[in-house]
């Protein structure tokens, strides 16, 4: 199974999505924090959970 992940991170939020053969399994919106960075590590967080 081939796995890829799309992530967003905006003045305001992040948004993404975990693919699983080209189908989304996984979506997500976190705000974006001060440090856009911090969002981007919560986001790759919250699809690792599955």
């Amino acid at each position: 199974m081939a796995y890829s992940i799309g992530i967003d991170s905006g003045s305001t939020a992040t948004k993404g999505i975990l693919l699983a053969d080209g189908v989304i399994t996984r979506r997500f919106l976190v705000p974006t924090p001060f440090r856009p960075a911090t969002a981007i590590t919560e986001a790759w967080k919250l699809c690792a959970k599955g």
